[in-house]
């Protein structure tokens, strides 16, 4: 998650080292008048716009978009079995992705400060993905890399 905006991508599992990309887009102006999320699969490529007051908006739009019984790749939400983020600034602790657990998420929200532009909002997409799936979520930091 951005300051204004949400990308994802949706893998399926193929095997222990085959993912394969079935559904991508992004999210755009969220807390502003009007904003764009852009939707695509293999045999759908979706935009609309709407308002998107917050990050959980644009995240509940697009679990509609995923389980859309007509251009959806999943059926219901629990089918979601993890959800990796992406986050800018790990701090000096992080050199590999981590599974998010309270300390984890401390030590995000402790390097935020490294990362002003972008911690605030990766947290917060951090934040509106646990309550929503509650599934193991992982961060991949940038700065592992």
């Amino acid at each position: 998650a951005g300051s204004s905006s949400l990308k994802y991508g949706f893998f399926r599992v193929l095997s222990r080292t085959t993912n394969r990309l079935v559904a991508s887009g992004v999210v755009e102006c969220i807390g502003q008048a009007l904003g764009t999320a852009k939707y695509k699969t293999e045999y759908t490529d979706i935009s609309t716009e709407a308002e998107f007051k917050t990050h959980s908006d644009a995240l509940h739009h697009v679990i509609r978009l995923l389980t859309d019984g007509r251009t959806g790749v999943v059926t219901d939400p629990s089918d979601i079995q993890c959800v990796g983020h992406r986050v800018v600034h790990g701090g000096s602790r992080f050199k590999t992705a981590a599974v998010i657990d309270d300390d984890v998420l401390a030590a995000i929200e402790e390097a935020c400060s490294l990362a002003p532009l972008h911690g605030p909002h990766n947290l917060l997409g951090i934040q509106v993905a646990k309550t929503m799936f509650p599934v193991p979520q992982v961060a991949v930091f940038d700065t592992a890399f």
